[in-house]
């Protein structure tokens, strides 16, 4: 397959792109160079802004899919339309549970209510519209794949977790637990899944299976309990652990159990256990040369 990657050189997508490439597929890479100057081998690499995608493809190029790793606001998936009519196969668009309105205490389903989006909501930059702005990335995505008559695959992920992640959600917990004392908050944790169970999965959609939205993450609801247990099984065995109202990182102030079926029925979907990602960072610890 010709594959068109939007992202893709900063965790998930780094992950995503060597599995491509494994499989035999041709990969076209579109990023700005920022995070990756020197690029992953064996893909072609565009270099620039989405914002001009128009400018960076080439002339009467076409692409059995698009993987976009990184429409964060609506406009990005309108300058894609504009820059890919007739041109695409299939459309896998990254999405995330916080497309989610409101987490019953009862399994998180694809069919769950999703955010509504203002005009001005649509132009912001902040977390305090990702939501909106995510669920209405998926609106404009959908619409775009319905109009030119081909698939459209949203998985919504979770808490992406692993070697390479960046955001520090899961650092704290590491860092408590190595020096013998874990804060953590007295609610169910936000869905957890490793970022290789996810690039798997973002391949195997980009190959053909599946269409519609998905839930990407563990099954089921994680518990304080089982958070801890993976941490001393991981981590460190002896810490104490805190239970603070204020903590933050991991948590979610809703019940987090959630349904994974239409992704292990439609596209084999087979998460490991969250040890596994903490294993993983672990060892990339150890690799990081200190002093």
């Amino acid at each position: 397959m010709n594959v068109l990657v939007l992202g893709g050189t900063r965790f998930i997508g780094r992950r995503a792109v060597p599995h491509l490439l494994a499989r035999g597929h041709e990969v076209t890479l579109v990023h700005r160079g920022e995070r990756d100057p020197v690029g992953v081998p064996g893909v072609t690499h565009l270099r620039g802004d989405r914002a001009r995608l128009g400018e960076l493809l080439p002339a009467g190029g076409r692409w059995d899919a698009v993987l976009d790793m990184c429409a964060l606001r609506p406009a990005h998936v309108d300058v894609a339309r504009a820059a890919l009519a007739g041109r695409v196969g299939r459309l896998v668009q990254v999405g995330s549970m916080s497309v989610y309105r409101r987490w019953s205490p009862g399994p998180l389903r694809e069919d769950a209510e999703r955010w509504t989006c203002t005009a001005e909501e649509a132009e912001g930059t902040t977390l305090d519209t990702y939501c909106q702005r995510k669920a209405e990335c998926e609106r404009r995505g959908a619409a775009w794949a319905d109009a030119e008559g081909v698939p459209f695959v949203a998985p919504h992920l979770g808490i992406v977790i692993g070697a390479g992640d960046y955001t520090g959600r899961v650092e704290p917990f590491i860092d408590g637990a190595l020096a013998g004392r874990v804060v953590c908050a007295p609610h169910d944790l936000a869905p957890l899944v490793w970022v290789d169970d996810v690039a798997r999965l973002l391949v195997t959609m980009v190959e053909g299976r599946g269409e519609g939205p998905y839930n990407v993450s563990l099954p089921g609801r994680r518990t304080l309990a089982a958070w801890i247990a993976a941490l001393r099984a991981t981590v460190r065995p002896d810490f104490e652990v805190e239970t603070s109202l204020a903590a933050t990182g991991l948590q979610d102030d809703e019940p987090a159990e959630v349904d994974i079926d239409r992704a292990v029925r439609d596209c084999g979907f087979a998460p490991h256990p969250v040890t596994t990602a903490l294993r993983e960072l672990m060892a990339e610890r150890r690799a990081v040369p200190t002093g």
